[in-house]
């Protein structure tokens, strides 16, 4: 319901593409990327959206489950993008998927397609010029600490490709398929979900 409220409220009114612009934006705003992913006494990497919103800190993964759980909540269908190194999220609207990073891309900054919508990550694969004149972690530049661990470009992420060990090539994606009552625990709900070439 929390999560509802948040992408009512920050989504407004208006195409599908202008609510996830603003909920996407919202995120690259509020959420600092630090120089270590925020772990729980296990170890783990924290996905608890309530932890990440008020601490407002997450590395690419964690902040981009934190807006695909945003965005479901808001009725869209939603995954979580694997590249070479970096993780980012896709939205299904209008008929197909889009490519969205609220961890790597500066506040309001999309990959746009030629025909002026926000391209998916296969669009991007296949014509990486797309990504002409955007640079990842630029806004990192303003810290007041050196938070900068070894990141890829954008480019790089979509061009290298490798096979993980579950012998899928990247990029592929994660689909949450956690139940209601399975999303109650310390990772809410992301021990459960299907990896899609």
């Amino acid at each position: 319901p929390a999560l509802k409220a948040l992408f009512a409220r920050v989504a407004g009114e208006g195409s599908d593409q202008d609510k996830i612009i603003r909920v996407t934006t919202f995120l690259q705003r509020h959420m600092f990327h630090p120089r270590w992913p925020p772990l729980d006494t296990a170890g783990v990497l924290v996905f608890d959206p309530t932890w990440l919103l008020e601490t407002r800190l997450g590395q690419c993964g964690q902040t981009n489950r934190l807006l695909t759980d945003i965005l479901s909540a808001g009725g869209y269908r939603t995954r979580v993008v694997q590249l070479f190194g970096h993780v980012a999220a896709e939205v299904r609207y209008g008929g197909k998927w889009h490519f969205l990073d609220a961890d790597a891309l500066s506040a309001g900054t999309f990959v746009m397609n030629r025909s002026g919508e926000i391209a998916s990550t296969m669009e991007i694969v296949n014509d990486p010029s797309l990504l002409d004149g955007i640079e990842a972690y630029d806004f990192t530049r303003s810290y007041p600490v050196e938070v900068q661990h070894e990141a890829l470009s954008l480019r790089e992420a979509f061009s290298r490709r490798k096979y993980t060990e579950d012998g899928l090539l990247t990029p592929f994606a994660y689909v949450k398929t956690a139940k209601p009552e399975q999303e109650h625990d310390e990772y809410y709900g992301w021990t459960h979900y299907d990896t899609v070439p």
